[in-house]
């Protein structure tokens, strides 16, 4: 059976590594017994007037809205996939009341972000939330903001949550490669991007050359939706280095385990300015996964 990109309709000569795409019925068949043996709990949504309305997103209706993974007895991690067009107001206000729960038990007080402006920031948003029986332990938004409770800190949440995170949209999209771009000024947050991904530019042992494509989807990011990843409209971008100058937020920065990192982080970003690297990514499911278990393994000799 040839492979189609649900987006583009492209066989399988299509530069992506697509999933074969289904009817919606035929694959919610297919998932149910999967998601079964995997021990995680999937909520199949199907369209109507109410979530058609934020069609207008681009984005494919999510095959799977709500992916409930168990971490241990009591803890669970929760992925929502574009919550705005699949729960209804009292869940989606419950989310949001939860977000800035963790914000307050994180930092002491709710960023300015346009997460936390309400149920209309979830339209095109996938966002992970990791929980103690009923309390939020902290949560990811892609890789747009992740906080964590300061109770909950240095017990590995922040790799769970960024790893149900990104899985779920390989199977919405029907995909098993796809961009990620990551803006951040953390040496902790670009290491990993580098490690974990592929193709990642910049890259901080700069074995990475720039291709178009980084510098395509990093200007049209910037040139129209910086709001959605809390990048001043005042911030300038150079294309040559792939800084996005003056992000005058505070955000704190934190070091990463690759020396060679932080001193890459040191020598091109003015951190008491704000600036920011934007990062452009391949999230290959497969590679990711290797290469989170290979460096896994190694950590622990």
């Amino acid at each position: 059976m040839p492979l189609f990109c649900c987006r583009c309709r492209f066989s399988s000569s299509c530069p992506d590594a697509c999933l074969p795409v289904f009817p919606q019925d035929l694959s919610v068949t297919v998932l149910r017994p999967l998601a079964s043996i995997a021990d995680v709990t999937a909520h199949f949504p199907f369209r109507s007037a109410r979530t058609d309305a934020h069609a207008a997103t681009g984005l494919p209706f999510p095959l799977v809205s709500e992916w409930i993974s168990p971490l241990s007895t009591n803890r669970r991690v929760v992925t929502y996939d574009q919550p705005a067009r699949c729960m209804k107001p009292h869940q989606l206000q419950q989310l949001c009341s939860t977000f800035r729960n963790v914000a307050h038990l994180s930092v002491g007080c709710v960023p300015n972000h346009i997460l936390f402006t309400g149920p209309h920031a979830l339209v095109n948003r996938i966002v992970s939330v990791a929980y103690d029986e009923q309390r939020p332990l902290g949560f990811c938004a892609v890789l747009g903001l992740t906080m964590i409770s300061a109770s909950a800190r240095k017990q590995r949440l922040q790799t769970t949550l960024f790893t149900k995170c990104l899985l779920l949209p390989a199977i919405n999209l029907r995909k098993l490669q796809y961009y990620v771009t990551n803006v951040a000024a953390s040496s902790a947050g670009i290491g990993s991007v580098c490690d974990y991904f592929q193709d990642s530019y910049p890259h901080y042992d700069g074995t990475v050359t720039p291709k178009k494509h980084h510098l395509r989807i990093a200007r049209h990011l910037l040139a129209n939706f910086r709001h959605q990843f809390g990048c001043s409209r005042f911030a300038r971008f150079d294309g040559s280095s792939f800084v996005v100058f003056i992000r005058p937020d505070g955000s704190p920065v934190s070091q990463y385990r690759i020396e060679n990192c932080n001193r890459f982080v040191r020598k091109h970003l003015d951190l008491a300015r704000g600036d920011d690297f934007f990062q452009v990514v391949t999230l290959n499911v497969f590679g990711t996964i290797f290469n989170y278990l290979f460096r896994r393994r190694r950590s622990k000799r």
